[in-house]
């Protein structure tokens, strides 16, 4: 790796960091693990319960009002973000990470690589994200803004939906 190449990706990886402390909420991870150089990683938050959808699959039942809570809380926190401009764009379920193994509502949005501030609702052009969460506009490469993640958070509900009725029709 040149010497530019490791400047850039120090760069990058302050630039997020700078995001995230300025966001500062409980259910946005503050600190990630980046290694920065082959010798000395940054520090990182520890979430020892895993990504949120694994846990739902690995229960046996999951009821509306787990996906209810569930929902609440990623609604606040991304409306966090966008309260302070920040656009993340790639609200995906391995991004959605739980504290402890112990509680469903405990958990954190993570993976800030994508996110950007968006001064207005069509400032942001750059084609990113994660296929199956991705928003007609940027599938459209037209100009864009936060309400990007909304797209992805109303995929992940109809997910989470999908779940429950499915495990209703199982117990049935």
């Amino acid at each position: 790796m040149h010497l530019n190449q490791k400047a850039e990706e120090v760069t990058y990886h302050c630039n997020k960091q700078r995001l995230r402390q300025k966001l500062g909420w409980c259910n946005i991870i503050q600190k990630e693990y980046v290694k920065v150089t082959a010798t000395s990683p940054a520090s990182c938050q520890y979430l020892d319960g895993g990504e949120l959808f694994d846990r739902i699959v690995e229960k046996q039942t999951y009821t509306e009002k787990e996906a209810r809570d569930v929902c609440s809380i990623i609604f606040n926190a991304v409306n966090h973000c966008h309260t302070h401009r920040i656009t993340h764009r790639d609200l995906k379920p391995e991004n959605l990470l739980l504290l402890s193994r112990d509680s469903d509502t405990n958990l954190k949005i993570a993976d800030f690589g994508f996110a950007k501030m968006s001064p207005s609702e069509d400032s942001l052009t750059t084609f990113c994200g994660s296929p199956n969460f991705v928003s007609p506009e940027i599938l459209n490469k037209k100009p864009y803004g936060t309400k990007t993640d909304m797209w992805s958070i109303g995929v992940r509900a109809v997910m989470l939906n999908y779940f429950i009725n499915n495990m209703l029709i199982e117990a049935i």
